[in-house]
């Protein structure tokens, strides 16, 4: 992912299940050059299904006009804009222009030959993480290209850079949308006070990382997550820590919330307790895991199996969400935890295990479903698990509905 910096930068996430022209959930990676022009024209040939709309951009006013590759960049541009249309063109250059600054991430900014890779599908799309610029760069096009296709066309027509007047054109809501009418209100003002001076104020965006695939996996179907979490005395004090930074790395790929997932907790030792029900807000999640006391005492796993369904689950579990449980511990258990794991299982209870140190692998076995080396996690130290935690999470996040 990439961090917040003096650049331009967006304001939210993508999504293109607007677009007609993705046809497939099937993820497609494409090249996209650095240059602005050819990124557009690339971007466009992807994403605006209507070519004649294409075209007619990159045609239109003095900046749109710039789109085109082969256009003469040094008669085009300039502060006036023909419409709410031009007015996007001229923020998408600005932004690529202000992500070039000193101290931005494209301060020393990649040759005109030099690519970023989107990755997309009719739900989602994925910028690169692996370079700040190429990443900053890819979504600040992004925007754009999503700007441009939700503008408002109703009576709308090209216009050359030769009819655009020498005032900058008045913008309404219903030319923009409204991340970019605030914009715009300060572009009309710039330009009345600069005259024909061309207008360069970077304006940055309120930031949200791109989401990884994992993230985007996790958010596809809404889940009940219950974790059923070892506070027997054979924890010690600093492992306990660990647990608990386990069960946040798990979620932290989650999207917590009341129509995606929902996080409970048990802790248990000889008997069990509940630490939390479902949760659907992550700072409430966060601060209720920070606050765990461990309990200590014995190990009666499968008593905490039995409760966590009777207490937790019966009665708060939505019909159109994959309920899984995980079980963290330690060590052996003095009762039975077969049973109670299959019971869960006839529910369509998705059971998962996570030992390490002493925990008895043929008990894990039994709590888990099958395939074992999908449903089964140990380890020697709960930083062996801590260092699997994406690989569970992929596999929780795959279940299906049942």
């Amino acid at each position: 992912m990439w961090s917040k910096n003096a650049g331009v930068l967006l304001k939210n996430a993508i999504l293109l299940s607007a677009v007609v022209k993705i046809t497939t959930d099937a993820e497609t990676t494409v090249d996209i050059y650095y240059k602005h022009s050819d990124a557009a024209t690339q971007l466009f040939a992807y994403f605006i299904s209507d070519a004649s709309y294409s075209s007619d951009i990159s045609s239109h006013g003095c900046w749109c006009a710039k789109l085109d590759p082969t256009a003469d960049q040094s008669v085009l541009g300039g502060p006036y804009t023909a419409d709410g249309l031009d007015l996007i063109c001229k923020q998408w250059a600005r932004a690529r222009h202000c992500s070039q600054e000193s101290g931005a991430n494209c301060e020393t900014p990649p040759s005109s030959d030099d690519i970023y890779q989107l990755t997309y599908s009719n739900s989602s799309s994925q910028c690169p993480d692996n370079d700040n610029c190429l990443s900053e760069t890819c979504q600040i096009d992004m925007f754009y290209v999503n700007e441009i296709l939700n503008f408002n066309r109703a009576g709308w027509t090209p216009s050359s850079c030769n009819n655009v007047a020498t005032t900058q054109a008045a913008v309404t809501t219903a030319e923009l949308t409204t991340a970019l009418v605030a914009q715009a209100a300060e572009e009309a003002a710039l330009s009345s006070n600069t005259g024909a001076t061309s207008v360069h104020t970077c304006v940055q965006f309120e930031t949200t990382p791109m989401p990884t695939q994992l993230e985007i996996l996790c958010s596809t179907t809404p889940m009940d997550l219950v974790f059923v979490v070892d506070g027997s005395g054979s924890v010690a004090a600093e492992n306990f820590e660990k647990q608990i930074e386990f069960v946040k790395a798990v979620v932290s790929n989650m999207t917590v919330g009341t129509d995606q997932t929902r996080i409970a907790m048990v802790q248990f030792s000889s008997f069990p307790a509940t630490e939390f029900g479902f949760l659907t807000d992550e700072d409430q999640l966060l601060g209720k895991l920070d606050n765990v006391t461990q309990l200590i005492g014995g190990t009666n796993t499968g008593a905490a199996i039995t409760y966590a369904y009777d207490n937790i689950i019966i009665g708060n579990k939505r019909d159109n969400a994959r309920i899984c449980v995980l079980v963290l511990t330690d060590g052996f258990s003095f009762d039975d935890v077969e049973t109670p794991s299959d019971t869960l299982r006839g529910h369509g209870v998705y059971m998962f295990a996570a030992g390490w140190q002493q925990a008895n692998e043929v008990q894990l076995q039994a709590i888990a479903n099958e395939p074992v080396e999908d449903f089964v996690y140990q380890g020697a130290t709960v930083d062996d698990l801590l260092a699997v935690t994406d690989d569970l999470t992929t596999v929780i996040c795959s279940q299906p509905v049942s």
